[in-house]
């Protein structure tokens, strides 16, 4: 039986429905408990079962309540999140004379973003730079991005087990896990840092991704996506040790999928020459990783990396590609 406890919110799951009525029973002796029965609503998050036996997550109630908040329900919808122009813009003219407004609902969105709509962490992670001192054109980003809620209110995260989209496995083995890495180099023009962001799948189910501003400057393309996959590498190691903790078989090495050659072959060499030896000796770890079988580095091709949805704003017609292979569907 797997319990998760948050507060006093609590779900059980056990493949006997006696043996979870019983945990109820014994857990009732103790505390005041109300049986709601089979989930479909959790911290925010609305469940459904389709036909098929899949998960479908969402929070289009969450998201009404935000448009509701900050005088958005009449707001006409947009197809993106945020426009590709925004991450050119540089300067602090317009600032907002308070910035409360401004935290509130970035902080609202940012709970939005990690649970279950990775379409907007690229966008919502960009936002959250200017908390300390918002400009109107950051606020004005932060509207639109209600605005594409609003038109994509119904979209619901699919989790579901079933063979890989780039590795055909077998019946047997359908829950392999698998990462995208990219990195946007360079792209904060303010301070030229990069942004990483990575995106793992369980079968077809997405299950972490992360969109996060590097914390240095990285002085070639192969740089900035090796640290993004000594990030992702990070993650990686934290899924094993919990799938092992669920009793899920992790086959070794998990497969890391990465658009830069020069950073696959750097992660698999000892040497460090004079084009590495001043990369901070953390990011060092993704050899070790990689030489235990843990993680192993394999090419994808630019135009189907999904992890670029979460390093950077993109065009209509490449962030829905995008969007679809996320696992977000309506």
């Amino acid at each position: 039986m797997y319990v998760l406890l948050y507060v006093d919110d609590l779900i059980a799951v056990h493949e006997d429905d006696e043996a979870i009525r019983q945990f109820g029973s014994l857990i009732g002796d103790h505390f005041e408990v109300k049986d709601l029965g089979e989930i479909s609503y959790y911290l925010g998050i609305q469940i459904e079962h389709d036909t098929s036996g899949n998960f479908l997550l969402n929070q289009s109630t969450k998201i009404a309540a935000i448009l509701d908040k900050f005088n958005m329900n009449d707001a006409k919808g947009v197809s993106i999140p945020m426009e590709s122009a925004y991450m050119k813009a540089e300067g602090e003219y317009d600032l907002l004379p308070d910035n409360e407004l401004y935290r509130q609902a970035v902080g609202a969105l940012l709970y939005v973003a990690t649970t279950t709509r990775p379409d907007i962490t690229a966008a919502i992670g960009i936002l959250c730079r200017r908390v300390s001192n918002p400009r109107q054109r950051d606020w004005n980003s932060v509207k639109r991005l209600m605005r594409y809620l609003k038109q994509t209110i119904s979209f619901k995260l699919k989790l579901s087990a079933g063979s890989l989209h780039c590795i055909p496995v077998s019946a047997d083995n359908n829950l392999e896990l698998v990462g995208y890495v990219d990195a946007d180099w360079g792209g904060d023009v303010s301070d030229r840092k990069s942004t990483s962001g990575y995106l793992y799948m369980l079968g077809r189910s997405p299950i972490s991704w992360s969109s996060k501003k590097q914390v240095s400057v990285a002085i070639s393309s192969t740089e900035t996506e090796y640290m993004s996959a000594s990030y992702a590498s990070q993650e990686a190691v934290w899924l094993h040790q919990l799938l092992n903790d669920l009793g899920v078989a992790v086959p070794q090495p998990t497969l890391i999928y990465e658009d830069n050659q020069g950073c696959i072959k750097l992660t698999a060499t000892q040497k460090i020459n004079a084009r590495t030896k001043h990369i901070d000796i953390r990011h060092h770890h993704l050899r070790d990783l990689v030489n235990q079988d843990v993680i192993n580095s394999v090419y994808c091709q630019t135009s189907n990396m999904i992890a670029d949805a979460l390093t950077k704003p993109l065009p209509r017609p490449k962030f829905e590609e995008l969007r679809s292979a996320m696992g977000l569907v309506l």
